[in-house]
């Protein structure tokens, strides 16, 4: 999964990302990774990334990463 990770006392500190490179679990995770950027385009959820100290850099930062690893498991 892809985690944006916020700290109790707010702010962004750290980004995680744990996938197993197995294609039944990949080819869920490209369409979840599909799916999070049509709602990052609509501005979907954002406000609630904002209250815990995220913003939007943090996730186009998180969703960019994953679709890197995606690329180089050649699934996209």
């Amino acid at each position: 999964c892809v985690c944006v990770c916020a700290t109790a006392a707010g702010g962004c500190r750290g980004r995680t990302l744990t996938l197993l490179p197995y294609g039944s679990v990949m080819l869920p995770f490209v369409h979840a990774l599909d799916r999070a950027q049509q709602m990052f385009d609509a501005r979907a959820y954002l406000h609630w990334y904002a209250r815990f100290g995220c913003c939007a850099a943090d996730v186009e930062l998180a969703l960019e990463t994953a679709r890197q690893v995606v690329r180089e498991y050649g699934l996209e």
